[in-house]
């Protein structure tokens, strides 16, 4: 009888995970020493309460070999959740939880995965405030969820078979491993790599890849102001996006949203004698993610929309780009 893979631990295989966030640009000086301070204690109060700056080692290779090195610094800081661990010998501890940040990416790492549920809610907890201060200084240039899944073979080795372990609808293997990072049109990849050790042991490696780019993505535009809505379609098509529309009316963008795929929109909340909260709820339940335009300081937003960006007029081609990037963000990992 043929052998079986078994995952290493009892509930899951994933022996260590990493979601990274890098950004298309460096972060300020004075903006990054605030995220950090605001990393610290959120990472502090989630218990990982042991620090570290960041370095680096830089060889100088010439024809005869390596001439020099040096220790190099980047800016940025590590936070560690470190325990005792009771199957090495006495006395030593192993790193289970980490949070990175640098003047370029925001990187989250565990080697005690517990479940999908609780690790998405914590990895948004420790990642989102330092991305959230950034993001409008440095647009989201890429994100990446990485896993390392182990696997134990319990049969004879000349039978096994790694193309068990790499199909989609395998029992081992996240779901939108083989799907999420391929169903925005191309934008994003996925790359898988395994390996046998002796002892029966596979190691499944697999990297899922967004890329957050304006290229190609449909961006609905809804605006009853003419000048307005030029100046945000050109914005858009500079960016290389897409233009869907502009409309002025709601029943307009009510018939573009259930008729026509669209990536993101961007909504002006008062249209004449109407508002586009409707559009909003048809976009909330097909999962497209948008923000509203307003004209008024004074514009009161209803309250179930308290998470969804606002762009004020006047507003800058600048943050036009930095709020599409931020909705691209939104969609296009099936986890972050």
């Amino acid at each position: 009888m043929p052998g079986s893979w078994n995952p290493i631990h009892e509930n899951h295989a994933i022996d260590a995970m990493a979601a990274l966030v890098t950004f298309s640009g460096t972060i300020p000086n004075l903006l990054l020493a605030k995220a950090l301070k605001r990393s610290e204690d959120v990472a502090f109060d989630a218990g990982l309460r042991s620090r570290g700056g960041m370095a680096g080692f830089q060889m100088v290779i010439g024809a005869e070999g390596v001439s020099s090195g040096a220790t190099t610094q980047t800016r940025g800081r590590t936070f560690n959740s470190i325990i005792d661990d009771e199957e090495t010998p006495l006395g030593s501890s192993r790193r289970v939880e980490q949070l990175v940040v640098t003047e370029n990416q925001v990187a989250y790492r565990t080697w005690n995965y517990v479940s999908w549920t609780w690790q998405i809610e914590r990895m948004r907890m420790l990642m989102s405030p330092a991305i959230s201060m950034v993001q409008d200084a440095v647009s989201l240039a890429t994100q990446r969820l990485e896993y390392l899944d182990r696997f134990r073979y319990d049969g004879d080795l000349s039978e096994m078979q790694l193309t068990s372990l790499l199909r989609a609808g395998s029992p081992f293997v996240a779901p939108h491993v083989f799907s999420g990072a391929k169903a925005r049109r191309g934008r994003g990849s996925v790359m898988t790599r395994a390996n046998v050790e002796g002892n029966y042991v596979a190691n499944l490696r697999v990297r899922a890849e967004h890329q957050n780019r304006v290229e190609d993505f449909r961006i609905l535009i809804v605006e009853d102001h003419v000048v307005i809505a030029a100046d945000i379609a050109d914005a858009v098509q500079r960016s290389g996006g897409q233009v869907l529309g502009p409309v002025s009316r709601l029943s307009e963008a009510l018939a573009v949203i259930a008729t026509v795929p669209c990536d993101a929109a961007l909504l002006d909340i008062n249209l004449g004698h109407e508002t586009s909260y409707l559009a909003a709820e048809m976009l909330q339940a097909r999962e497209v993610p948008f923000a509203f335009l307003t004209g008024s300081e004074g514009d009161e937003i209803e309250s179930r929309y308290a998470n969804i960006p606002v762009l004020r007029k006047p507003f800058s081609e600048m943050e036009i780009e930095s709020c599409l990037q931020r909705l691209m963000a939104s969609s296009g990992m099936p986890a972050l």
